[in-house]
């Protein structure tokens, strides 16, 4: 039997998290890339080019402490959901 798993990611200030849980809300693995923001006339930002690398290095972290849990290739993923910061979500 599969188990759906549900992807979450933050992209945080100094962080991106990703995480994956079962439909109980347990956590299967986790994943992060560390990066920096930067002041660009007066907004904290990032480069495109960062978000996109960061949410692949998070990722593949998350799908290795997958492997590394359960001696299997990630499994079914049957939602994502994201966190945009300041409590909005899209």
């Amino acid at each position: 039997m599969t188990t759906a798993h549900y992807l979450g990611i933050e992209l945080g200030s100094t962080r991106i998290k990703a995480v994956l849980i079962d439909h109980r809300m347990a956590v299967v693995a986790t994943g992060s890339h560390t990066w920096e923001n930067q002041l660009i006339d007066g907004y904290w930002t990032y480069d495109l080019d960062d978000v996109w690398t960061g949410l692949q290095q998070a990722y593949a972290a998350l799908a290795a402490d997958y492997t590394a849990r359960t001696g299997q290739p990630n499994g079914l993923l049957e939602s994502l959901g994201g966190d945009l910061g300041e409590g909005r979500t899209e």
